[in-house]
C-alpha cells in the first residue's frame, strides 16, 4: 500500500498544477462555503494555510474574520497537530515543513489562544487528494490524521475537505487503519456529502 499512495501522490502533485482558471475556482469554492448553513453557524473553524498548488485559503479566512468566527490555524509541534486561535496574519510566521505559515512563537506564548479538537465546529482539512467517498490522501506525514484520530463519538467537529472538481478521484483512495475520512469534500461544483455523516 506504502508504494501504491507514493505512485498516487505523484500522480495527483501532476494534476494538481494542471488545474485551468485557478483563481476563478477558488473563488467560486469560497461561495460555495460562505452561503452554506452548516459554515454559517459554525463559530470555531480551523482553517490551513495554503501552499501552492492547494486551494487558497485567504478568502475563506478573510470572510470567517469578517463573519467574526473564531478561526484557527494548525502549528506543527513535532509530530502532532496543535490549534491556534487567530485573528490577523500578523500572528502568523513562515516556519517548519516546508515553510507553510504557522502561528508565531508570540501567539503560541499565549495560554488563552491554544484550542482543543473539541472546540471547533468545522475543519477545512488539505489533501492531496480526495476521493467522492470522503477518502482522503495527504503528503505522507500523517499530521492530520493524527488529529482527526482524535475526534470522538460524537462526530463533532465535521471534516471538510477542499478540492479542485479535477483533482477529486472517482476510485476510492487506498486506506488503512489510521486514515480518517471526510465528511464532506469542498469543489467548485458544490459540496459532496460522503455519507459518512
Amino acid at each position: 500500500m506504502i508504494e501504491e499512495k507514493a505512485i498516487l501522490r505523484k500522480k495527483l502533485s501532476a494534476s494538481w498544477k494542471r488545474v485551468k482558471r485557478r483563481h476563478d475556482k477558488e473563488g467560486i469554492i469560497a461561495q460555495q462555503l460562505l452561503f452554506n448553513p452548516i459554515f454559517q453557524s459554525a463559530k470555531h473553524i480551523l482553517i490551513y494555510a495554503s501552499i501552492y498548488p492547494e486551494v487558497d485559503t485567504a478568502i475563506i479566512r478573510d470572510m470567517s474574520w469578517k463573519l467574526g468566527k473564531s478561526v484557527h490555524f494548525p502549528y506543527c509541534d513535532g509530530d502532532n497537530l496543535t490549534l491556534w486561535r487567530i485573528s490577523s496574519m500578523a500572528e502568523m510566521e513562515p516556519s517548519g515543513y516546508m515553510g507553510i505559515q504557522q502561528p508565531s512563537v508570540l501567539t503560541r506564548s499565549k495560554p488563552n489562544r491554544i484550542a482543543s479538537l473539541d472546540d471547533m465546529d468545522l475543519l477545512i482539512i488539505p489533501g492531496l487528494g480526495f476521493d467522492r467517498f470522503g477518502g482522503r490522501i495527504g503528503r505522507g506525514k500523517g499530521y492530520y490524521d493524527r488529529l482527526l484520530a482524535q475526534r470522538g463519538s460524537m462526530m463533532k467537529p465535521l471534516f471538510w475537505g477542499i478540492s479542485f472538481e479535477e483533482t477529486l478521484l472517482d476510485k476510492a483512495i487506498p486506506c488503512s487503519g489510521h486514515d480518517i475520512a471526510m465528511d464532506a469534500i469542498l469543489t467548485e461544483s458544490g459540496i459532496l456529502q460522503t455519507g459518512i455523516k
